[in-house]
Parts: structure tokens; C-alpha cells; sequence
């Protein structure tokens, strides 16, 4: 777990910055994440990643998580779909305007893992039935995912061997926001680690988002 270091605010006329610095115990690595509040509602989101000497020789994913509520089950996303699709797995996958909920995110692999991931994303809409919601613009693309389910039920080192029908759906949505995670691999039916050019080697990186609130359309 990532340690937090300090937590500024700062107010320039009707915009507020809250700057927020983290140090991997284990291994000095350092996250800095910006949040640039506007007088329209905006948050510009702005994440960067500086590893140290002694930290990891790569990382499976850059980005972060957000949790919310159940009710925000409607989707609406412009980007690689409508199946899912990660970086060494998308070119079947085609750049358009997709509809689906996050009921439908989930794939439901016999045994539980990483799922639902679409690429190349310009911007997603998660909304409740009365029409309000939450918008991630990227700048200029993310990857998302958007399930009912954490990363702690499909992670593999802390699944100990659940599959698909022993997992309990949350009534929360838990929203992946990434600048981009390694490829899934798999040349020889899943043995195989992904190509270099599809791992994320731990080197400074960055990404930045847009958040936005969606109102009902009257």
C-alpha cells in the first residue's frame, strides 16, 4: 500500500488544486495525483509514477479505482468495443459509441480473473435511471473497466481457486480508470507472458482525465 506523504490545497482566484504525494514503503517509488477543481464542476485528474532505483522492474497496470454507487448501472462509452479488449487484444475490437450496463461488463470466465477491459477510450458516462451520472474524459484516452465486482474477488493470488459462480456480486460499481495495463499474453493457451512492448516496464509515466457530472436531460 501506497503511503501518503502530504496533502496540499491551494486556491488561486475560483480555482482550487489539492496536490497529493505518495511513497511506496517497501521501495521509495513515488505517485503525485493533482486535483484541479473549476468554477463549472470539472476535476482535471492529473497521476504520475516515478520509480526508484530499487523499485519494481514492472507493473501490471497504471491508473486508479474509484468506487460507485450501485445505481449507476447504465453505460455509455466512445472507444475500442463492444467486446472486451486490452492492448495486445484489440484489433477485432473497433473504435465506435457503445451502450451496455455494467451487469453486462463481466465476463464470465469459469475461473475468475482480470476481465472487461476496453482500450483506446475518448470518454465513458456511468448513470442511475433518473439520468445522473458521473463522465471520465481522457486526455486524450484512457482504459476502463466497469464491473460489479473488486479487484480483490478476481485478483488470482487472493481468489484461491473461486470461480465465476461462487463470487457475490457488490451492489457497488468499481470503476477502473488507467492510463493503460499490460497485455494479457497468452500465445500458447495462456502460458506465455505478454510481448515487451506490451508490458508496462516501471519507468516515470503520467495520465491525466477529466471528471464531470452528468445532469438529466430535461
Amino acid at each position: 500500500e501506497l503511503a501518503l506523504q502530504t496533502l496540499v490545497p491551494v486556491q488561486t482566484g475560483d480555482h482550487t488544486m489539492l496536490l497529493a504525494e505518495y511513497i511506496h514503503p517497501q521501495n521509495g517509488s513515488n505517485y503525485t495525483v493533482s486535483y484541479h477543481f473549476n468554477g463549472a464542476g470539472e476535476v482535471l485528474v492529473q497521476a504520475s509514477f516515478r520509480p526508484s532505483e530499487n523499485g519494481f522492474p514492472e507493473v501490471p497496470r497504471f491508473g486508479m479505482r474509484m468506487v460507485l454507487p450501485g445505481r449507476m448501472d447504465s453505460l455509455e462509452y466512445f472507444g475500442r468495443g463492444p467486446h472486451e479488449n486490452y492492448i495486445d487484444r484489440n484489433h477485432s475490437a473497433m473504435v465506435g459509441h457503445y451502450r451496455s450496463t455494467v451487469e453486462e461488463q463481466y465476463v464470465p470466465y469459469i475461473s475468475t480473473g482480470e476481465n472487461g477491459n476496453r482500450t483506446e477510450v475518448r470518454w465513458l458516462v456511468l448513470k442511475d435511471g433518473q439520468g445522473c451520472g458521473l463522465k471520465v474524459k481522457g486526455q486524450p484516452t484512457i482504459d476502463f473497466s466497469a464491473l460489479h465486482y473488486s479487484r480483490e474477488q478476481l485478483d488470482r493470488e487472493q481468489r484461491d481457486g473461486t470461480h465465476t459462480i461462487d463470487l457475490e456480486r457488490s451492489e457497488e460499481v468499481f470503476l477502473n480508470v488507467d492510463w493503460r495495463q499490460m497485455g494479457v499474453g497468452g500465445d500458447n493457451a495462456w502460458g506465455a507472458r505478454p510481448h515487451a512492448e506490451y508490458t508496462l516496464r516501471a519507468i516515470p509515466m503520467g495520465y491525466s482525465y477529466v471528471l464531470s457530472p452528468v445532469l438529466p436531460v430535461e
